[in-house]
């Protein structure tokens, strides 16, 4: 299904449940703008059994200390962290992913993965804690939208 800008959502597919299925809550720290130990990337905190295969594209940029791809809060799979010194989401810990190249903020983005609908139940999905990080980053920016990403191979 596509949403008004073209691109494919998972909302109302057998996909989204398969992928929302894979991951309980966030990795990493609080929303932060990078410094320290606050960490803007949120991650699914396991693997992946598999992944969505819509296509992600947009610029990455971080806005109030959360990653934004286009016009959606993002996520990232299991593993991917952020390297502060050069603003990039990294994906050395990402398994299947490990030879990815990192994701610059700054840059346009293309990759995998699926966009949801600002009504979709994350925290039934994905747990209390990546809710919580993903409605903090929601109230902090205005952004309602939801965006898994992933680097394609």
């Amino acid at each position: 299904m596509r949403d008004q800008g073209g691109r494919t959502s998972l909302a109302g597919s057998g996909c989204l449940v398969l992928a929302l299925s894979a991951c309980g809550s966030a990795t990493g720290g609080a929303p932060g703008d990078g410094a320290g130990t606050e960490t803007p990337v949120i991650a699914a905190p396991e693997e992946a059994e598999s992944y969505p295969t819509a296509e992600v594209s947009g610029l990455l940029h971080l806005r109030k200390g959360c990653l934004v791809l286009g016009s959606a809060i993002v996520f990232w799979p299991h593993g991917a962290t952020w390297d502060a010194d050069n603003r990039t989401v990294v994906f050395d810990d990402a398994p299947q992913l490990e030879d990815a190249p990192a994701a610059q903020v700054g840059a346009v983005f293309d990759g995998g993965g699926g966009w949801y609908p600002p009504v979709a139940d994350l925290r039934s999905w994905r747990g209390e804690t990546f809710a919580d990080r993903i409605e903090r980053c929601q109230e902090a920016t205005g952004i309602r939208g939801v965006v898994y990403a992933y680097p394609a191979g």
